[in-house]
C-alpha cells in the first residue's frame, strides 16, 4: 500500500490530503470489488485517485476520516518478480 500526496491542504478545521492510492490485488479480490482483469489467479497494481478529509476539533485533535474516490486510474497486471516479499508472504 503506498500513497502518492498531490495536494495537502491544512486550516484550522480540517487536514486534506489528494492523492494517488497504490495497492496489490490479487485478481479474485480485484474482480470482487469490481475491477475488471483479465486472469483471476494473476496479482494487480491498482491505483485509484483518493481524496482524505480528517476534521480537527478545537484542540488540535483529528476526530475522524472521511475518503472519497471516483474509481480506478489504472490497473497493471504484476509478474511474480514484480510483486515484494511482504506481499508473497501474506498471500501465499
Amino acid at each position: 500500500l503506498e500513497y502518492e500526496i498531490q495536494r495537502l491542504v491544512v486550516d484550522d478545521h480540517c487536514l486534506v490530503m489528494e492523492g494517488l492510492l497504490k495497492q496489490i490485488y490479487p485478481g479474485s479480490e480485484a474482480v470482487k470489488i469490481g475491477i475488471p482483469v483479465d486472469d483471476v489467479d494473476g496479482d494487480y497494481l491498482v491505483v485509484f485517485r483518493q481524496l482524505l478529509l480528517w476534521p480537527i476539533d478545537e484542540n488540535g485533535l483529528i476526530e475522524g476520516e472521511d475518503s472519497y474516490n471516483p474509481g480506478v486510474v489504472s490497473v497493471t497486471k504484476l509478474s511474480r518478480d514484480d510483486l515484494p516479499q511482504a506481499y508473497i508472504d501474506l498471500v501465499g
